[in-house]
């Protein structure tokens, strides 16, 4: 109860005689102490950190966590105010990436067996195990949730073709493709989401619309480039039209991971792949 008046009346005379009085001021003065410190070092480092605008200054939210009356150290370093938790290890920025990797992989499973749609945030959270709100936490709605389940994706993808675009003769960019279909029979979960996703995005109103669009636009036109250049070094196949070939891939693939999920053991994409591109042309396709 000393305590609980101490902090609730800090200006009583009751509380100004209580024995535990000195104490409890120290205590949030060590509190003060810490707020302050470490957040100049953050605004520090980074001057937009603390936002301008803000109705509450940074004094003002020292004080704030002084007087709260709910202000306590944590083991390891850490203070706890009402609302906020704020700590000072970079082990907490490195656990915050490790959990949001986990709510990431967790949502790609669930968003490629029961779509976008159909997946609650409370199933997603579940699913990462981790609270609704612990979900919310590290992202803000579903939609930003689905887009860095997207972003996962492409940056896999990405990771392994920046040299075969580099390639003047197209060549090293239609056999990447090759080895991305057969890459993409090890991680059925992905080919999974994509089909799904794919096909629900076709509605206008979808999160993913634009996403898809833009997805298949670049996907045609970095095929049609690919095999435009394979026609200036003279390896593409006479009377082979870029533009409607580029397509035509883009759909064979498609077509093909819906297949190959349907019957995994008689379905071969990295080779009808192959043998659609080696078609089109008049030079070996690389390995």
């Amino acid at each position: 109860r000393d305590i609980q008046d101490a902090n609730t009346n800090p200006f009583t005379p009751k509380t100004m005689k209580s024995p535990l009085r000195a104490e409890v001021t120290a205590a949030g003065d060590a509190v003060a102490a810490w707020v302050k410190g470490s957040s100049e070092e953050v605004c520090g480092r980074h001057a937009h950190a603390w936002p301008k605008g803000s109705r509450t200054s940074l004094d003002e939210y020292v004080h704030l966590c002084r007087v709260s009356g709910r202000g306590r150290r944590r083991p390891g370093g850490g203070s706890e105010c009402e609302g906020a938790t704020v700590t000072a290890r970079e082990g907490g920025y490195a656990s915050g990436r490790l959990r949001r990797e986990q709510i990431v992989t967790a949502a790609t499973e669930l968003f490629s067996r029961v779509g976008y749609r159909h997946a609650t945030v409370l199933e997603l959270a579940q699913a990462a195990g981790i609270s609704r709100t612990g979900l919310l936490h590290h992202f803000g709605s579903k939609e930003a949730l689905l887009e860095a389940v997207l972003e996962r994706r492409d940056a896999e993808d990405a990771a392994r073709v920046p040299d075969a675009l580099a390639d003047e003769s197209g060549l090293a960019a239609l056999a990447a493709l090759v080895r991305l279909a057969s890459r993409n029979t090890t991680r059925p979960h992905l080919v999974a989401l994509f089909s799904v996703l794919s096909a629900e995005a076709a509605a206008g109103d979808h999160p993913a619309h634009d996403y898809f669009t833009r997805r298949y636009r670049r996907a045609v036109g970095d095929i049609e480039a690919s095999l435009r250049r394979a026609g200036r070094a003279g390896v593409l196949a006479p009377g082979v039209e870029p533009a409607r070939q580029a397509r035509t891939v883009v759909a064979l693939m498609d077509g093909l991971q819906v297949q190959w999920l349907l019957a995994p053991d008689e379905v071969d994409m990295a080779g009808a792949i192959r043998e659609h591109l080696q078609g089109l042309l008049v030079a070996p396709l690389p390995d």
